[in-house]
């Protein structure tokens, strides 16, 4: 398996349902010569993506973009991206697995994370309200991707695992609102 070492610095990502910018703003920062592509559909997100990519100055290598998961190809040309990230939104759309498969390069990494389950889902929306600035509903229909659910659609698309790790997580949480 490559590591972060191993990839060239000039690396085409595109993070899909990114939130406020985040992974795609660290890896545009890690890898300065890197193209990023943030997709989200939630026009609030765009807006702080946008704002948070230009304070730090990576507007010229970051580009914000409104792209369903379903229809990627659409917008992003099939065997562009080195990698494709997506942290915790593969739960809105079980059924795009194809599609990110189709825009990666061949022997491109997806780097997702999911939930195993959703005992926190309360937690989430509350955050999700403090960076909209307004009362929202995640669009969970209890599709969560765990025991096994995301290796299976993700294989059934064309993916080989390489890796996966669970990890289980138990800290005070403390949420504070992001200013960009």
């Amino acid at each position: 398996m490559k590591s972060l070492e191993d990839l060239p610095s000039e690396i085409h990502v595109l993070d899909l349902a990114f939130g406020p910018g985040e992974p795609g703003c660290l890896i545009a920062q890690e890898f300065p010569e890197s193209q990023i592509i943030l997709s989200d559909l939630e026009d609030k997100m765009l807006k702080k993506a946008e704002m948070r990519a230009k304070n730090l100055g990576l507007e010229s290598r970051v580009s914000v973009q409104s792209i369903d998961m379903t229809k990627l190809t659409s917008h992003v040309p099939r065997n562009s991206q080195d990698v494709v990230t997506c942290s915790f939104g593969l739960f809105f759309v079980p059924d795009g697995m194809d599609e990110i498969y189709s825009v990666l390069k061949p022997g491109g990494y997806l780097v997702a994370t999911v939930w195993d389950d959703l005992p926190h889902i309360e937690l989430a929306t509350k955050c999700l309200d403090m960076i909209l600035e307004e009362t929202s509903k995640l669009p969970i229909d209890g599709t969560y991707l765990g025991n096994g659910l995301a290796d299976h659609l993700l294989t059934d698309a064309g993916f080989q695992l390489v890796e996966h790790k669970h990890s289980e997580v138990s800290h005070a949480i403390h949420c504070t609102p992001w200013h960009y």
